[in-house]
């Protein structure tokens, strides 16, 4: 079972979700907050599974990072209107696992949730198009060198969403490899994080999915 803890401003956002997510059988919201101070509070008492943080919440843009530090192993799913809100780019910077539209079926939020569960990037094609939009070209000549075959490797691995133990199992390597990997991988594509190298690598048609 999953347990979900909703941080939404409005009642009818969080209605609006628990009735969604009480279609799924291994979905269980353990609680719901209005503010952030309430959801810290909350996560402490519950250790919920998966947070969905609307981003009307993001109003201070340390939420994300706030639930993290209090819960590091949380997942974090961030829900808006609209996929070009600015403030979807500093969620997923902050440590949030993906992007759902508010507006997405009970099949699409169930499948998002139990992606974000299990460590792997979710983000609908709205979010992925208006990301890889927000994230500026880089050339070839801008790149400090070329990224190797088993950094290639590791960055379309990257690009499924896995963890680094999961990476470090699909190539047969450790997973302090691949943290080197991906620290070389940050530094030739000048990316701020992993989420930004994915798309940048996309982007120039370095990896595809």
């Amino acid at each position: 079972m999953i347990k979900i803890l909703i941080v939404a401003p409005y009642p009818v956002i969080r209605e609006g979700l628990k009735s969604l997510l009480i279609q799924h059988q291994d979905l269980q919201v353990s609680g719901e907050a209005r503010f952030l101070s309430d959801a810290l509070s909350q996560i402490r008492a519950q250790a919920p599974d998966v947070v969905l943080f609307d981003l009307e919440q993001l109003d201070d843009e340390n939420g994300v990072s706030e639930i993290l530090r209090t819960a590091p192993i949380t997942k974090i799913l961030a829900l808006g209107e609209s996929a070009e809100d600015a403030r979807v780019v500093n969620a997923l910077a902050a440590g949030a696992k993906g992007y759902l539209a508010r507006n997405a079926s009970a099949e699409e939020m169930g499948h998002a949730i139990r992606a974000a569960h299990a460590g792997m990037l979710v983000l609908d094609s709205a979010a992925a198009a208006a990301l890889l939009a927000r994230t500026r070209p880089l050339s070839e000549t801008e790149m400090v060198e070329p990224l190797t075959e088993r950094e290639l490797d590791v960055l379309r691995l990257m690009a499924r969403g896995l963890p680094n133990k999961q990476i470090a199992s699909e190539l047969v390597i450790t997973e302090h490899t691949v943290k080197f990997h991906i620290s070389a991988i940050l530094g030739k594509l000048q990316a701020a994080n992993r989420t930004e190298a994915v798309s940048m690598a996309l982007q120039q048609g370095l990896i595809a999915l």
